[in-house]
């Protein structure tokens, strides 16, 4: 769950998006009702002290907010842009270190 919501993280994802891709094959006899005990799990796993939910529940589909320097893959994605742009402006030990 965690991964799938990751994946498509602060945007909304249904839960019919959710159960394709947890169960693509053969989704559980309540689909619906399995996802909703799995976010329920999942929010009180990410439960942190602040004022807003990580995990917020909206019409029909979930959203997981993660700020852009949470992820290191988000951290990866930044410093390979400042590298590039570093190189193309022929600064190659900059664009090395990042």
């Amino acid at each position: 769950m965690l991964a799938a919501l990751l994946l498509h993280r602060n945007q909304p994802v249904t839960t019919e998006q959710i159960v394709d891709m947890l169960w693509p094959d053969r989704p559980p006899a309540n689909p619906s009702k399995t996802v909703h005990v799995y976010v329920s799990r999942l929010r009180r796993a990410l439960d942190v002290p602040s004022e807003e939910s990580l995990l917020e529940t909206r019409t029909a589909s979930y959203v997981l907010r993660v700020r852009p320097d949470q992820l290191d893959i988000d951290r990866f994605s930044t410093l390979v842009d400042a590298g590039r742009e570093s190189l193309a402006s022929g600064d190659a030990a900059r664009a090395s270190s990042r």
